[in-house]
């Protein structure tokens, strides 16, 4: 009878969260600190190289906003978002999708029904001009009265929607925005600055707004780059590699909770190939587990073959419950191959003046 396999625990990919949340805690429980105060939110911005887990830690932050009761509106940006104009028509239509959730409140309706209106009017007289191109209209602006700044109407929509939220069940309105970094300041065509600027105001005026952004390095340059402030607004949240022992223990423990070990030589050389860079470690470990004949270890090994090269899972002489992982000369060289990415990352993270094995915090007060 052949040996049935449980599927592997392990889930790479794309913001898919991981069986293990490893070494996060710190970023998360600053975010709590923050939500817990509307009247004096901070702002947040997650950045690091792909695959160290940005992804997962926003949408991590972003079921704490929810649960902490406050209006969260996301949107992961593109390469054609960083357009001026598709930059506004992005942020007018997120103010809009806030409006039209608080208008569901049965509270807000019944406190504040006169004000409701009143927004409603007002964010659905966003009016802003790049050139020719009109992002939106409203016929009740007289047709002489000028196009205004992106800034200006933010400021107005965003102060509008954060006073409601005082009124509703929620405690305030979060913007969630990924991939960050593809958006940039251009002259004469305000987009970041605008952006900033209008959640600088509503914040001095005490009213809950936060801003949750995340992307590559480059974003932070791109926002000092259009507001010399900016580096004041934000709670920056560098990620680097999962530090010891939370890197041992997002490779170890989920393979644990279905009765399955590896060896210590095994876990030791996964950590020093991959350093402990979470993408490559749950990579490694997804093809570490069982596999059908046809992918056993052959000889030689190709780069094409390498994943398929890693060591098999077999049963463990301690029961039939439990698996240990043993390696083979053969494995470890496919465990080398398949982390190089991760080493070239590592060596990136270095030219750019990041640690290779700590995520650090940096306050700006």
């Amino acid at each position: 009878m052949p040996t049935t396999w449980p599927p592997s625990p392990y889930r790479p990919g794309n913001g898919i969260d991981p069986p293990y949340l490893g070494d996060r805690e710190e970023q998360i429980d600053a975010v709590r600190t923050f939500l817990r105060d509307p009247r004096h939110p901070r702002n947040v911005l997650i950045t690091g190289l792909r695959g160290v887990g940005k992804t997962v830690l926003l949408n991590h932050m972003q079921g704490e906003a929810e649960a902490a009761g406050w209006l969260v509106v996301d949107r992961e940006f593109s390469e054609p978002d960083a357009e001026p104009p598709a930059f506004a028509n992005a942020v007018l239509t997120d103010v809009n999708r806030a409006l039209r959730r608080l208008s569901l409140s049965a509270r807000l309706k019944e406190r504040a029904g006169l004000l409701l209106q009143t927004a409603i009017d007002s964010v659905g007289a966003l009016a802003v001009s790049y050139g020719e191109f009109k992002v939106s209209v409203d016929t009740k602006r007289r047709r002489s009265e000028p196009a205004r700044r992106l800034d200006d109407d933010l400021r107005e929509a965003l102060m509008r929607i954060c006073e409601l939220c005082q009124k509703s069940e929620h405690k305030g309105l979060v913007l969630r925005y990924d991939e960050f970094h593809v958006v940039r300041e251009r002259s004469g065509s305000p987009t970041l600055s605008a952006l900033l600027s209008a959640t600088s105001a509503v914040q001095q005026k005490n009213l809950p707004l936060m801003l949750m952004l995340c992307g590559l390095p480059p974003v932070v340059d791109n926002l000092s780059r259009s507001k010399s402030y900016s580096e004041r607004m934000f709670l920056t949240q560098e990620l680097g590699n999962l530090r010891p022992p939370e890197d041992r223990a997002a490779f170890v423990d989920p393979a644990v909770r279905l009765s399955r070990r590896y060896a210590d030589d095994v876990v030791d050389s996964v950590m020093q190939d991959t350093g402990g860079y979470p993408f490559s470690s749950r990579s490694t470990a997804t093809h570490c587990g069982p596999a059908p004949p046809a992918r056993r270890l052959r000889s030689p090994i190709s780069s094409g073959s390498a994943l398929a090269s890693l060591p098999r899972l077999t049963p463990a002489s301690s029961g039939p419950a439990t698996c240990v992982l043993r390696p083979t000369s053969a494995s470890s060289c496919a465990i080398s191959r398949m982390s190089a990415r991760a080493r070239q990352a590592s060596s990136c993270r270095r030219a750019l003046g990041g640690g290779t094995t700590r995520s650090s915090r940096r306050s700006a007060r």
